[in-house]
């Protein structure tokens, strides 16, 4: 079975998710509209965000410790330029929304 390797535009669209959403990340019911775009499932897209969850000193004690590169890449950038990030995370969203 071929790898589904995670995107740079699927992490920003996950993280824009996790900002946006908050804690309502895991019910929101575009999450389960963007996990079927991106061929994925709910609960990839839920771990995915519990690994930006791992990188953000604002959530105590949630978060999944082995996260990928990319996660740590995008977090990174994040935290660098936060707005510029967040409008290509925007972005990102809603184009796999509209797909």
């Amino acid at each position: 079975m071929p790898r589904n390797n995670w995107t740079y535009e699927q992490d920003l669209a996950v993280l824009y998710g996790k900002i946006t959403h908050g804690r309502a990340f895991d019910r929101h019911p575009d999450v389960q509209r963007l996990a079927e775009t991106m061929g994925r499932t709910h609960a990839a897209l839920c771990m995915r965000k519990r690994n930006f969850d791992a990188l953000d000193s604002r959530v105590q004690g949630r978060g999944l410790s082995n996260r990928a590169g990319l996660t740590y890449r995008v977090w990174e950038e994040y935290m660098k330029t936060p707005d510029e990030v967040m409008v290509r995370a925007r972005e990102a969203y809603t184009r796999l929304l509209s797909i």
